[in-house]
């Protein structure tokens, strides 16, 4: 069920976001922290009434790829979409402590907002971010891992967590798997800038250490 107080936060998520394409941060701030102080113990994400299912939803483009990736089912219930405000509201916080360098305020609400949406990616991808700042590569890249085995992802997101596997296997020196995994991302989106960038400097980080290794042999050598 939604109440009266769930849908005015749904409203002031809106507004905070609006905030934030202003460039005024610390209004979107206080707005966020407002909401997310009333994050409830028990979040309830979807549920069935009058023979409807209601699903809170982050906008209109998770609401169209959930309905496309829906099975098609003649007896399946009406879907209505309810706008969310508390797992919202903590993702786009953490965003803005991301920013601020507040890693550990970012991770508490990143964690707070997939306590009640655990499937939903967007958790995941940012904690990735989160730990990729932290230097903790391997927890970075479980991350990542994990978003990747969700049901129902993105195609967007699918790559954007390959791409994060595979940033994260360059940083802990497993080269042929980062190289696997960005390849992989490349097959979902081609044109992908940051994936080739990648690439490129793996070949250099390969060529680099190839040159070093034939001098330490001719130097063993002479």
């Amino acid at each position: 069920m939604q109440t009266e107080i769930e849908k005015a936060d749904a409203k002031k998520v809106d507004q905070a976001l609006n905030f934030l394409n202003e460039k005024d941060i610390p209004a979107a701030e206080a707005l966020l922290r407002d909401v997310c102080s009333r994050c409830p113990e028990n979040y309830v994400y979807k549920y069935n009434m009058d023979g409807n299912q209601y699903i809170k939803f982050w906008s209109v483009m998770e609401f169209t790829e959930y309905v496309a990736n829906r099975e098609e089912d003649t007896t399946q219930q009406s879907l209505l979409w309810i706008a969310s405000a508390y797992p919202r509201a903590c993702f786009n916080l953490a965003y803005i402590l991301v920013d601020k360098h507040d890693l550990d305020g970012a991770l508490q609400w990143l964690n707070r907002g997939e306590t009640m949406e655990p499937e939903n990616p967007n958790f995941l991808l940012e904690m990735g971010v989160v730990y990729a700042h932290r230097k903790e590569s391997q927890r970075s890249f479980e991350c990542y891992k994990k978003a990747v085995s969700l049901k129902n992802l993105s195609k967007e997101k699918h790559a954007t967590a390959l791409r994060g596997m595979g940033v994260q296997s360059i940083d802990l020196q497993q080269w042929d798997v980062a190289e696997s995994y960005l390849n992989a991302s490349l097959e979902i989106e081609p044109s992908n800038q940051i994936a080739k960038q990648e690439l490129l400097y793996l070949a250099q980080v390969r060529s680099k250490r190839s040159t070093q290794k034939g001098k330490s042999w001719l130097k063993f050598w002479q």
